[in-house]
């Protein structure tokens, strides 16, 4: 099938290469703005559409979309593929595509529908989680499921982690439903939305470490945030946390950004930290350097 590929981040990048390195037909990519930055450098989106030469168009709106209705069109697309797209695709758009445009969530829906559903997932230390592949409609994360699969959880994944197992997993299930498919009469059940739960936009508030709760607590809240915001404390926090030697410097209410740590003996200990401005360092250099 002719497929039209909706994805902007890190995430999206997981499923696109994985349809181009098992022979998909991407014919056209439509891609939203970035925001933010990881802690580590990848190809995006727009890279891997230049590299394969599959014709883009960039949107930062749904007004961008429906202004960019008559170029998708020309695709002549025989499915749209949706993933970590960030964008709200209105119906004059997820309908051009001969048998409409299905989504990939990382989620077994309806539980934790929107923006958040792995971040959410290990902040809530399931042991569980899935992936959806489900119809593209009106609301937010409400269309018919194709189908699904679950995967467990570590103690130790992040959101990151997840990422990389849930859209491969989830990219092969589109693959296989194309397979089975071929004229786009997919098997369609309608969520029971009853049972739905609803998951927020983070901000980096959201992020801070609250010293005085559970150490499980506080290894989901860094294992949640990876790769982005990052979870984060000041050094007055560290300081009061980890130390009772007084400051050695004069940046003690600078931000420092935990990385991974680890519990022990219900206790969270860090292992790489970077204080503002600062390269990432193990825990041991940053606690002889600074508590």
């Amino acid at each position: 099938m002719r497929i039209i590929f909706f994805g902007t981040d890190y995430y999206s990048t997981l499923a696109l290469n994985y349809l181009l390195s098992h022979d998909a037909q991407v014919i056209g990519i439509v891609t939203g703005t970035k925001k933010g930055s990881l802690p580590f450098e990848y190809e995006s989106v727009h890279d891997i559409a230049t590299k394969n030469n599959i014709p883009t168009i960039h949107v930062g709106s749904k007004t961008d979309l429906i202004n960019s209705k008559e170029t998708i069109q020309s695709w002549t697309g025989t499915i749209g593929f949706v993933s970590s797209f960030g964008v709200i695709i209105p119906r004059e758009i997820f309908e051009i595509p001969i048998y409409g445009t299905l989504n990939l969530h990382p989620s077994l829906l309806p539980a934790y529908r929107g923006p958040s559903p792995m971040e959410q997932t290990i902040l809530d230390q399931q042991t569980r989680t899935g992936v959806t592949i489900m119809r593209i409609d009106t609301g937010v994360d409400t269309g018919n499921i194709i189908d699904q699969k679950q995967e467990s959880v570590l103690e130790t994944d992040t959101t990151l982690s997840l990422a990389q197992k849930l859209y491969p997993i989830g990219t092969q299930m589109f693959i296989d439903q194309l397979s089975k498919h071929p004229h786009g009469d997919f098997n369609e059940n309608p969520q029971i939305n009853d049972s739905a739960t609803i998951t927020s936009r983070y901000t980096k508030n959201d992020a801070r470490i609250v010293w005085n709760t559970t150490a499980q607590n506080i290894s989901a809240l860094v294992r949640a945030y990876y790769p982005k915001p990052l979870a984060w404390t000041t050094l007055s926090e560290l300081v009061s946390h980890f130390s009772n030697k007084g400051v050695k410097n004069d940046s003690i209410e600078k931000r420092v950004i935990i990385h991974n740590g680890i519990v022990e003996n219900d206790m969270f200990t860090p292992s790489h930290v970077q204080l503002e401005g600062k390269n990432i360092i193990d825990w041991k250099t940053f606690r002889n350097g600074y508590l």
